[in-house]
């Protein structure tokens, strides 16, 4: 892997901004929910020491792969709870349950099956979002987890975007970025 990857430092900055100021307005309204994209911007953080630097220390790339997948199997359902833990109880049991068996069963079961469990686990979280949203009619939180739908699945993570040679992983920053601003006035609303 090459050094310095400024441009996606850069998306991570912005990404590790947009889940700091939505934590310090969200802690006290939805502790749940604060906790959540705490963990996707201390992954955020993680990630523009990596790509910022010339030298990448091997910890400091373990630590940001295990906060980036801590992110999607964690924070994205604690999100999800966020949302439903006043309306909806029984999601929030689901969710948990969900995390704890892809917590568990991920240290049994190869990459590709370690890959769908994440993504089950953070698809369960926005569909909670999405159920919440529009149960108590929350445009907001509609708008918010369509762009993180639509982030995770049109935009991607590998490669490039087209002709602009902009890595698909820096415009996935800046759709969840915009994602999270939408959360944010989808609790403070």
């Amino acid at each position: 892997m090459p050094g310095r990857q400024v441009s996606t430092a850069v998306s991570d900055l912005v990404l590790a901004f947009s889940a700091v100021y939505f934590v310090f307005h969200v802690i006290f309204v939805n502790f749940f929910a604060a906790v959540g994209i705490a963990i996707q911007g201390a992954a955020a953080a993680m990630g523009v020491a990596r790509f910022g630097m010339a030298q990448v220390d091997p910890q400091i790339t373990q630590y940001h792969k295990m906060l980036s997948w801590l992110a999607q199997v964690v924070g994205i359902p604690l999100l999800g709870i966020g949302f439903v833990h006043n309306i909806m109880p029984t999601l929030v049991t689901l969710n948990f349950l969900f995390v704890i068996g892809v917590v568990v069963a991920s240290r049994f079961v190869d990459d590709n099956m370690r890959k769908l469990l994440r993504e089950a686990t953070s698809g369960f979280g926005m569909l909670s979002v999405i159920l919440a949203s529009f149960y108590t009619i929350n445009i907001f939180g509609l708008i918010g987890a369509a762009i993180y739908v639509a982030s995770g699945l049109v935009v991607g993570s590998e490669g490039y975007v087209g002709d602009m040679n902009m890595p698909r992983i820096d415009l996935l920053h800046y759709c969840l970025a915009v994602g999270n601003v939408f959360f944010l006035y989808a609790f403070l609303w």
